[in-house]
């Protein structure tokens, strides 16, 4: 019995280490979590790794503020943090501070657009910024 079971894991870890020779480890493309992925999967770095935690109940992020980790990829926002936590560009491609730091100027990407093709402009995060703040939303 015990020599049947150890020669049936040889044939099959030899059958394992056998294939892992025929198949290409180049042509394999793993996702952000390391997994292999099928031969028509884009390229590892432009695959974007995403999760949320729970059903979002609202995917209004200004009253939803408490579950926004997971909608919170739903949006373009002005700046975003890297895989580094550093800030990078969103919908603003620039921005700086006032000397004070009491004001901000961001300076808008000329080719952000909207699902319908409208331009984004300053004036639409200007507005979804003074709702947020606004206790009556």
């Amino acid at each position: 019995m015990q020599r049947t079971f150890f020669w049936t894991v040889a044939v099959m870890v030899f059958g394992l280490h056998l294939s892992s020779l025929f198949s290409d480890p180049e042509a394999q493309i793993r996702n952000a979590v390391g997994r292999i992925m099928p031969a028509d999967a884009v390229p590892s770095g432009q695959q974007v790794f995403r999760f949320m935690n729970a059903e979002p109940t609202n995917l209004d992020i200004g009253v939803a503020i408490y579950e926004v980790g997971g909608i919170v990829f739903l949006f373009e926002r002005l700046t975003m943090l890297d895989y580094n936590n550093r800030v990078i560009p969103g919908a603003a491609e620039s921005w700086e501070a006032s000397d004070d730091q009491t004001r901000w100027t961001f300076h808008m990407r000329p080719d952000g657009k909207w699902s319908d093709g409208r331009p984004v402009t300053a004036q639409d995060f200007e507005y979804a910024f003074k709702r947020m703040f606004d206790p009556t939303t």
